[in-house]
């Protein structure tokens, strides 16, 4: 009973909205640590002349942070723009195939970047790059940037899902 619990997509989707909602706090984190961060920087680089080595850098980290965050909690939230002043003139069966398509398309892109991510990450953690100033290791950052994109992908993927069985039953 377990094992069918594991393989079922509810299973796989409840997994993936509990780690957005770890993950949800990262980019408000990120921001306030960046925002720190700047502040410190240019009050210390006016008021002493020395600026704070590296937060360029820190900034550019900070910001995958808080933008892949930001983008998959964006989903989570239904907050992405559509575009919709022409679908809404098709039949409702229209309007939900090409919804579908859309999603499947989009679905299809998040895990190709994840992929192409992970492998990123990989060349990089094997080649052992780091920033330039700071030394910090990048690979972590461009995981993170796979790990976003696949949940967004599964995320479409279950709200895809969710919209075809309830949209499917209002129109038979």
């Amino acid at each position: 009973m377990a094992a069918e619990n594991v393989r079922s997509p509810n299973f796989v989707v409840k997994s993936v909205l509990a780690a957005i909602r770890f993950i949800k706090w990262l980019p408000l984190i990120s921001m306030l640590l960046m925002t720190l961060l700047i502040t410190t920087h240019v009050f210390m680089r006016f008021l002493f002349h020395k600026p704070i080595l590296g937060v360029p850098e820190m900034t550019e980290f900070l910001n995958v942070i808080l933008i892949c965050g930001a983008m998959l909690f964006t989903q989570l939230e239904n907050g992405h723009l559509e575009v919709s002043f022409v679908t809404e003139r098709f039949p409702a069966r229209v309007q939900i195939i090409i919804g579908a398509c859309i999603n499947f398309i989009s679905m299809i892109l998040c895990f190709l970047m994840s992929w192409q991510s992970f492998i990123i990450a990989q060349e990089m953690r094997i080649n052992g790059e780091l920033s330039d100033t700071l030394r910090i290791p990048i690979y972590p950052f461009i995981y993170y940037i796979a790990l976003c994109c696949a949940a967004w992908g599964v995320l479409i993927a279950a709200k895809t899902h969710l919209n075809l069985t309830s949209k499917n039953e209002r129109v038979e």
